[in-house]
């Protein structure tokens, strides 16, 4: 099946879609520098590496975002594999998300268990593996990791090869399974994370670090990538708005692709003011900062960490089925 994506020659759309490039240019402009800030803040306060490396990972799902946003808007015909690299990166923003909630928890299982004790597990959510609750918790948000990378992967070689046409729902099309994979895997990792927040969201030490507005801000950042297109497809073809009416007459599957990656790219200028404000650095601050801290970057994007939680998988497993 050829499924060859080829850039519009529609003089209306192109213009319409220079329009929307140049304006995703500027929010993606803002959340960078945004995020620039927020990041180099933490590296040259870089105290507390083993909590502090969860924080400028997920901040950088915004630019990567937006970057995303902005390529997608300019190359809309293969914006496909601009999605799957922003996909890649947001199952690494989760699964930060969920190690950083393990690590305000305790450094060890041991500390995470006691912790625990003091929230009401049992009462909201539940039981999850009993004793292994928070292995299982961890082994969902690392199954997300794994699967994200495959599928993103695949997305890529099948759109290399002419073979991916995004808007196929056939069965015997490759792009169902990916797409079918990806969902419930998201949900098999979203799901247990929304159960541990909903745990340890109780407990003073970690309520002071305001969960909760990580929490939101993260699972609406994911759910504006999920949602977006078809909020676009609504307004474009459904809302009684003299723009939006204007952009009806285009071809519509390519104007939902522009504007939806404009929409997202807007997100991101809000999503990083919101990290700046919930993922903040004061905490951190020393009294005579570095530039930036020597081994901070290394630490914080070397992913020895991640390489250590897969090793640890078998182990995951095991406990799961107890």
């Amino acid at each position: 099946m050829d499924c060859t994506q080829l850039p519009s020659t529609d003089s209306n759309f192109v213009y319409v879609q220079q329009y929307f490039f140049y304006i995703t240019c500027g929010f993606g402009a803002i959340s960078l520098c945004m995020t620039i800030f927020l990041v180099s803040q933490h590296l040259r306060h870089f105290t507390n590496p083993f909590e502090q490396r969860y924080i400028v990972r997920i901040a950088l799902m915004v630019p990567i975002y937006a970057l995303a946003a902005t390529l997608g808007t300019k190359f809309y015909w293969i914006s496909e594999a601009f999605d799957a690299v922003r996909d890649l990166y947001e199952a690494v923003a989760i699964y930060s998300f969920g190690a950083l909630v393990l690590h305000y928890l305790g450094r060890d299982p041991e500390m995470r268990k006691q912790q625990l004790q003091n929230a009401k597990r049992v009462r909201c959510c539940p039981n999850l593996g009993g004793r292994t609750f928070l292995g299982n918790v961890q082994l969902m948000y690392t199954q997300y990791l794994i699967i994200r990378f495959v599928t993103s992967l695949s997305t890529i070689l099948l759109l290399a090869t002419n073979r991916l046409c995004p808007e196929h729902v056939d069965p015997k099309h490759p792009m169902f399974y990916i797409r079918l994979l990806n969902i419930l895997s998201t949900l098999a990792a979203l799901i247990p994370l929304l159960f541990l927040y909903w745990t340890v969201r109780t407990i003073p030490e970690i309520h002071n670090k305001q969960i909760t507005a990580k929490f939101v801000i993260i699972k609406l950042t994911v759910l504006m990538a999920v949602l977006g297109p078809t909020v676009c497809e609504l307004l474009v073809s459904k809302a009684n708005i003299p723009f939006f009416k204007t952009l009806s007459s285009l071809d519509n599957s390519l104007i939902v692709v522009v504007l939806s990656h404009t929409m997202q790219s807007f997100w991101m200028v809000i999503a990083s003011i919101a990290h700046v404000l919930c993922y903040g650095w004061s905490e951190y601050e020393t009294a005579d900062p570095n530039l930036v801290h020597p081994n901070a970057i290394y630490h914080a994007y070397g992913f020895q960490d991640v390489y250590q939680d897969f090793v640890q998988l078998p182990d995951l497993i095991r406990q799961s089925k107890q």
